[in-house]
């Protein structure tokens, strides 16, 4: 999730940036043994507000760099972190983790790896508590993963294997 109330993702193209910056098919692969597929989010392909990748923006670091570019970002000391005018300005954002999700360790790792090719420094903070509870307690952080935890319903779960098997047994 990106904070869209940050400093940084507030500016235009940021969002996009963040995208380019993500190569959903090794984070997906790594962080949950490729369960799943790529989409719109990482949220399961059984809910509705999982869109069918077309037109979604894919890896892309080289215009990820260019977006920070126009943005005037630069590396002024030369030490591959990206600086907004002075040296005391390094381009840094945090990211949020729980503690209690196995695949965010290795997210967080990816995604940090992917960030700070473009020049972009990630300060990553576990946390015991609920990200949404920490995230909402203090309005200064940029991005987060979390996993939304609950009583599934049995309908909605049935719906899901039964859709998965005939979509596999090629039913569809």
């Amino acid at each position: 999730v990106l904070n869209t109330r940050s400093d940084f993702f507030k500016l235009d193209g940021m969002r996009m940036l963040a995208e380019y910056c993500t190569d959903r098919e090794w984070f997906l692969s790594m962080s949950s043994g490729g369960a799943g597929r790529v989409g719109s989010s990482f949220l399961s392909p059984g809910l509705d507000v999982f869109l069918e990748p077309e037109g979604l923006r894919g890896f892309n670091q080289q215009r990820a760099s260019e977006i920070l570019a126009s943005a005037a970002y630069k590396d002024v000391d030369g030490d591959g972190i990206l600086e907004y005018g002075t040296r005391d300005s390094k381009l840094n954002l945090t990211l949020y983790t729980s503690s209690r999700d196995a695949w965010s360790s290795t997210a967080a790792t990816i995604l940090t790896e992917d960030m700070q090719e473009v020049g972009i420094q990630v300060s990553w903070y576990k946390t015991d508590r609920a990200v949404t509870e920490v995230c909402r307690a203090n309005g200064d952080w940029d991005m987060c993963f979390y996993t939304a935890r609950g009583v599934p319903s049995p309908v909605v779960a049935a719906e899901r294997f039964l859709n998965g098997a005939a979509q596999l047994a090629g039913w569809e």
